[in-house]
This record gives structure tokens, C-alpha cells and sequence, in this order.
């Protein structure tokens, strides 16, 4: 903006004392937190890291990219900001030590054939740390086209078909042997209806009105894209993300369809029937071979 050349500390500092130029490069830390809002609504990460020269002023950056909090649509932010490890020497960092890669491709090769779709899979080939998991805290199934969905305890998934009970049971080809949607985006699309509604308070969202089988907190359930994982005693494979229709604007009221829009949850396979509980465990297993 100026052509010259400050370091991230100084700059703050200059802003702070009336410079203008400095105040409005600053500012886009503003729009760094509005954009990030909108990446928090739909993926609801754990973390986001400053990376390269933002680093370096990472007090600054956070205390205005915490901005996000006044257009996130929910009650509460749990994601964490934090500063990038080696600051804007991270770059290179990482290039010299993908020059010395042999040994990473050698621990992606270790795991055996024996070991595929059976155990649950870590954050990525290199890493020993575990892929999160979720877990079951709604379940309902649809007894007819266009009905309520009923709530249930306990419900088993037939292999290739379907929810038992439930109306809706596409062939052993289908993507949508049933439907799964994140807990806490039931909390994001609460909070947006009650914005449209102009309302200080934000009623807790029935699950039957968004119509999906399964609600699952503690997991975003887009990172399972091409995975196959374990609800329970149930094996299910991702097919595509479960996209508002139409009928959301009867559901939900005026709105409806486009407060569902990101935060629709995702479709699946069945591969292996049993039964799916409250409180069952979700896990991701590892890539068929």
C-alpha cells in the first residue's frame, strides 16, 4: 500500500500511533476474520494457523481476526488461532524437508495388506496421531414418503438397501442408504434462522425438521470424503454431501433452504449391515487396498 518495507511489529505499533497508512493495512485483518467466519460455518475446524509473515505479529493478528466471533452464527467459538511454529521460515523449512522425503514414503509403504479397512486411520501416512472420531446422538428414520421422521434408540442398517423402518432404501448401487449431519451445524443453522427471525434467543433445532438419519457430534463429517467408515457395528462408505432441497423452506420456514446450504451433512453406502445406537462410536477406517 506504501512501498515500504516494515516489520509486522512495527507496523502495529505505528497504527497505534495514528498512522494512518499502517491503521488501514491493518484492517484487512477485518476482512481476514470475515472470510474465516465463513469457513468456521462450514468446517468447524479445531484450529486455523497464521502461516508465513503473519506469524511474526501474532498478537495483533489474533486480536483482530478474533473479529470472526461477531459473524459466526452460532453462540460459541471453540477454534483456536495460533501462530505458525516457525513464523515466515516455515516455508523453507518445509521444502528442505521434503528433500530428504525417503523416509516419510518408506512409513507409507509400511502398513500391510491385511491392515486395509480395519483399523482406524491416522491424520495422514506420517503421522501416528488419530483421526477424530464422532459420535451417534440422534437417530431417526422416515416409516413414509413426505411423514415426520420418528425418533428411535436403535435402528439397523440392511446391507445394500437401507434403515430398517425407514421408507426411503435405494438398491445395492444407491449413494443414499441414509443420511448423516453434524451435530453442532444443527447450533449454525439455528443461530442463522434466528437472525432471519430478528430473535435474541436461539431455540434448539429439532433434528427431524432437517430430515437426516443420523446426527453425529465431534467429527465434521466432510472429512470423510472417499472413506469408508464404522458406525458401530455398521460399515458405511461416503458417497456425496446431502444437499438442501426445496423442502427445507416448508421446514424450516422462508430461509430454510439456504440456512441449510454448507451444513447439509453428507450421504452413504451401506456396506455391512447391524445395528446403529445412540452413543455408538464413529471411526474412519484406512482406504481399501
Amino acid at each position: 500500500m506504501t512501498a515500504q518495507r516494515r516489520r509486522p511489529g512495527r507496523s502495529s505499533g505505528a497504527a497505534r500511533r495514528g498512522d494512518a497508512t499502517c491503521e488501514a493495512s491493518l484492517l484487512r485483518y477485518e476482512e481476514l476474520a470475515r472470510s474465516l467466519a465463513g469457513v468456521i460455518n462450514i468446517l468447524d475446524p479445531d484450529v486455523v494457523v497464521l502461516g508465513e509473515g503473519m506469524s511474526n505479529d501474532a498478537a495483533s493478528a489474533r486480536k483482530r481476526a478474533r473479529l470472526w466471533a461477531l459473524t459466526i452464527a452460532s453462540d460459541f467459538v471453540d477454534t483456536r488461532l495460533v501462530r505458525n511454529a516457525h513464523g515466515d521460515s516455515s516455508g523453507v523449512r518445509g521444502a528442505a524437508w521434503l528433500w530428504g522425503s525417503r523416509r516419510s514414503r518408506a512409513r507409507q509403504t509400511a502398513v500391510g495388506p491385511g491392515d486395509h479397512g480395519r483399523r482406524p486411520m491416522t491424520c495422514c501416512p506420517t503421522c501416528s496421531a488419530s483421526f477424530p472420531t464422532g459420535r451417534v446422538k440422534w437417530i431417526g428414520v422416515r416409516p413414509q414418503q413426505q411423514g415426520r421422521l420418528v425418533s428411535v434408540r436403535e435402528v439397523r442398517a440392511i446391507e445394500g438397501s437401507g434403515l430398517r423402518g425407514d421408507h426411503y432404501a435405494g438398491g445395492a448401487n444407491g449413494k443414499r442408504h441414509l443420511t448423516l449431519i453434524q451435530h453442532e451445524h444443527l447450533a449454525v443453522v439455528a443461530r442463522l434462522l434466528a437472525l432471519r427471525d430478528k430473535t435474541p434467543t436461539v431455540l434448539p433445532l429439532d433434528p427431524a425438521l432437517v430430515r437426516r438419519n443420523i446426527v453425529v457430534s465431534g467429527l465434521n463429517l466432510l472429512a470423510l470424503k472417499n472413506k469408508r467408515f464404522r458406525l458401530g457395528a455398521t460399515l458405511l462408505e461416503f458417497t456425496e454431501p446431502c444437499q438442501p432441497c426445496s423442502a427445507m423452506e416448508a421446514a424450516l420456514g422462508r430461509g430454510g433452504y439456504n440456512a441449510l446450504r454448507g451444513h447439509g451433512g453428507i450421504c452413504a453406502r451401506i456396506l455391512e449391515g447391524g445395528p446403529i445406537r445412540i452413543g455408538d462410536e464413529l471411526v474412519a477406517q484406512d482406504a481399501p487396498a
